[in-house]
Formats: C-alpha cells, sequence, structure tokens
C-alpha cells in the first residue's frame, strides 16, 4: 500500500480501507470461501460506491473540470463490479471471476488511483488552500482602529 497515498487523510483512509477489502476478498478467493469473498466484496461495493459519492461531492464543490469524466469512470466499474458479482453468485469462484478479479479489479483500482485520483487531489488541495486563504483569519484582531 506504500507509495498510494494521495495527501488527503480521509481519501487515504479509505483507500487503505478499500485495498485491505481488496486483499481480504483476494484471500478468499484463493482458499476457495466463497461466503468470505461474497463478504469482502459486500465491503467494497458498499464502500466503493460511499467513496465515490463522496469524491464526486469535492469534485462538484470545487468545480473539478474533469467530473463528468471521472463520474463515468466510476460508473462504468460499479456496472463492472455488479455483473462480476452476479457471475460469483451464478457460478461460484470461476474462471471469469477470478480473471476479473485478479487483473481487472486489482490493476483498475491501482490505476485510477495513480492517475485520475491523484490529479483530482491535487486539485482539491489546490482549491482548499484558495478557500484558505480567501477566508479572514480566525481570531486575527480587527484593523486600526479609525480616529472618530
Amino acid at each position: 500500500n506504500a507509495g498510494m497515498e494521495l495527501g488527503d487523510a480521509a481519501a487515504d483512509a479509505v483507500h487503505r480501507d478499500l485495498h485491505e477489502l481488496t486483499r481480504a476478498a483476494d484471500d478468499a478467493m484463493r482458499r476457495g470461501d466463497q461466503a468470505a469473498l461474497s463478504a469482502a466484496l459486500r465491503g467494497l461495493f458498499s464502500g466503493s460506491l460511499t467513496h465515490f459519492e463522496q469524491e464526486e461531492a469535492q469534485m462538484a464543490e470545487s468545480a473539478y473540470p474533469e467530473l463528468q469524466s471521472h463520474r463515468e469512470s466510476h460508473a462504468t466499474f460499479m456496472a463492472e463490479f455488479r455483473r462480476v458479482n452476479a457471475e460469483l453468485e451464478r457460478n461460484g469462484i470461476s474462471p471469469l471471476f477470478k480473471l476479473w478479479f485478479g487483473s481487472r479489479f486489482v490493476d483498475w483500482l491501482r490505476f485510477h488511483l495513480k492517475g485520475a485520483d491523484a490529479q483530482f487531489y491535487r486539485h482539491w488541495r489546490h482549491h482548499l488552500e484558495a478557500r484558505a486563504a480567501a477566508a479572514p483569519a480566525a481570531g486575527a484582531p480587527p484593523g486600526p482602529a479609525r480616529p472618530a
């Protein structure tokens, strides 16, 4: 998980959680434990969906110019996630499921994090810095008193 930090504490914590769930799902898949795999995938699905919604809200708030393409990437991934989960439910830990999970899911998550998310979180930091610079300093003494 080293090298996957983006400098946003909340996002980095969620990304670590998703990484751990991915590892748990991979371990369950390798053991052939479909119940544990399904549980990890439920956590991954729910965690990914919640994270994507939060991230997209931050993108809207900060007028991120790539919001639509990032949103489409999330939607495409979640649709594929639903299809592959249906494969697991229909056919168990099939070769198709193993291929998707072992390559597509893990690779997409890593690629998305290091590419699209890294780009967004640079934008988000600049947005927060600009917002902080525009806000009056909290607790600053008032300007010089003007004579009456």
